[in-house]
């Protein structure tokens, strides 16, 4: 994960550059659950940092890294002085994913981007919403 501090109107303001998978199905993404510092639950695509290894702790299993397909920004509740730019890349994983509460991951599901959970980040959901649905199956079957 890449951090550079900018001033901005007075303070110092972190930008990160961070990375989420997108992982699919014929008519389906996998989004997580986590939770704001404050308890708050909400979903999400799997990732953090920009290291692969993230992806893998998370769910619990090997991720295939493709092509990037997608750029978000996100401004943190949590650390107001911190705004993400999430790069969104294509991936593929060889097995069914586990939850890795230690992780801050509580579930996971499949879900069709017109039907996602209530909680679905907005960054997420415009993701999901330039996402066709059939236009690449990345899921493995295991």
């Amino acid at each position: 994960m890449e951090r550079h501090s900018m001033g901005f109107a007075g303070s110092a303001l972190q930008f990160r550059e961070a990375a989420k998978a997108l992982i699919s199905t014929d008519d389906a993404v996998l989004l997580i659950k986590e939770r704001h510092t404050g308890g708050t639950p909400f979903w999400t695509l799997p990732g953090g940092g920009v290291q692969r290894r993230e992806l893998c702790e998370e769910l619990d299993c090997h991720v295939y890294v493709g092509d990037a397909v997608d750029t978000v920004w996100y401004a943190h509740r949590s650390d107001t002085a911190c705004v993400s730019m999430y790069t969104v890349y294509e991936c593929q994983i060889d097995s069914h994913p586990t939850p890795n509460i230690t992780e801050g991951v509580c579930e996971y599901r499949l879900v069709a981007p017109e039907t996602l959970p209530v909680g679905t980040l907005p960054q997420i959901q415009l993701v999901c919403s330039r996402w066709r649905v059939g236009s690449s199956p990345v899921l493995r079957r295991g």
